[in-house]
């Protein structure tokens, strides 16, 4: 997958959950970000990922 598709799954689980789990506003769109980084985070081992791309000095150690 693409980061943007990595991303806007994250956005939609987020939105799917805090439809059954109410919150506020600001925590909803604090959750959505924080989905956001955290669907990038497994990529962040390749070097050509969009992380990667964006902190190679983590990425290249970490690709093997």
């Amino acid at each position: 997958m693409m980061a943007k598709t990595h991303q806007a799954f994250a956005v939609f689980s987020v939105l799917v959950v805090s439809k059954y789990a109410p919150g506020s506003f600001d925590n909803i769109v604090l959750a959505c970000g924080l989905s956001m980084f955290g669907a990038l985070l497994p990529d962040l081992d390749s070097p050509q990922s969009s992380f990667g791309r964006l902190i190679p000095l983590l990425s290249k150690p970490l690709h093997s």
